[in-house]
């Protein structure tokens, strides 16, 4: 890890874009006991992070929070603050473009490591994910870019939903559950989506369906948006593909709970 050290404070880019490659690696091979080594890295990884003028060596800064999150689960708990944080103002700032997918992964990872704690960060990305969520809307042309994006705009609610579902009231209203659903709405309308586009579409509506299994004043927004997708859903099932077709399977089993909230 000294090693790496060294390495990460290289003025040459790529050097240190390999070097946080190799600590994400690294990570994810020792699990947990890398928690030793975070309260140095961490301060590398912000930096990295930060550094969104030099993009390679910040993207791949953000990719490696996910690694850091599968290692350590929980325990990245004690340095989530200042890594959200970080995530949170590069977005702001104008990261390059094709950083942004790779920060509302993470923002997916994180929640779903530190779990309910993650509450307090919602209101500030939630809105990242609203505009993220308008510029889609706004550039149809987007292609391939498109697609990544919108897929990690819902691998973040996706946490956000399974994270904080036992969360205030307030905290599952400040999601705009409205906005969601005319997101998900237009994603899976466009004809140029992709397999990963609706997947990840189909599990963030059986995220919403759980998490509002446990709050009955919610059931009835929900069903009310659901007609519009109800076609979707079943054409999902009959898939030839099997992540597609379990998903949509397992998001009518939820749908199917709280459906008998409603009657």
């Amino acid at each position: 890890m000294r090693v790496l050290r060294q390495v990460l404070d290289s003025k040459i880019s790529i050097v240190r874009e390999k070097a946080m490659s190799a600590v994400g690696a690294f990570a994810y091979a020792i699990g947990p006991k890398f928690s030793d080594y975070m309260p140095l890295f961490s301060l590398l990884l912000i930096d990295g992070i930060n550094n969104f003028k030099e993009s390679k060596v910040c993207s791949e800064s953000v990719r490696v929070v996910g690694d850091i999150c599968r290692a350590l689960d929980y325990l990245v708990l004690p340095f989530s603050k200042d890594i959200i944080q970080g995530l949170c103002y590069i977005c702001r700032e104008g990261v390059d473009w094709s950083v942004k997918p790779h920060i509302f992964s993470s923002f997916g990872d994180l929640e779903l490591a530190i779990d309910i704690h993650f509450e307090d960060y919602v209101p500030l990305v939630v809105p990242l994910l609203i505009d993220a969520a308008n510029e889609c809307a706004q550039n149809p042309d987007w292609g391939g870019y498109g697609n990544q994006l919108k897929q990690s705009i819902f691998v973040a609610y996706s946490g956000i939903l399974q994270g904080c579902k036992r969360s205030k009231a307030e905290i599952m209203k400040s999601l705009d559950v409205p906005h969601l659903f005319k997101f998900v709405q237009s994603a899976v309308e466009d004809p140029n989506r992709d397999e990963n586009v609706a997947v990840a579409a189909v599990a963030v509506l059986g995220d919403l369906a759980d998490a509002f299994a446990l709050s009955p004043p919610n059931v009835k927004m929900f069903m009310e948006h659901l007609p519009l997708l109800s076609d979707f859903l079943g054409q999902c099932t009959l898939s030839e593909g099997e992540r597609l077709k379990n998903t949509a399977t397992r998001t009518l089993k939820m749908i199917d709970k709280i459906s008998s909230i409603h009657r």
